[in-house]
């Protein structure tokens, strides 16, 4: 199955077999994040907080 055919064909899967797919992946490349982490939290409050510092939020 070509990428191409993959991805015309994830819409038509329900809700479970796509987080089966996304866990999957997951595991193959730890670097898919699928839950926030407290650091990636943390990084997401720092920017807001530095967009504030400056006048931008």
């Amino acid at each position: 199955m070509s990428m191409s055919e993959i991805l015309d064909d994830l819409p038509r899967l329900n809700d479970v077999e796509r987080r089966a797919i996304l866990h999957r992946l997951s595991e193959l490349d730890p670097g898919i994040a699928l839950d926030e982490t407290p650091e990636m939290l943390a990084a997401i409050d720092a920017g807001i907080r530095s967009m504030v510092g400056r006048g931008t939020g």
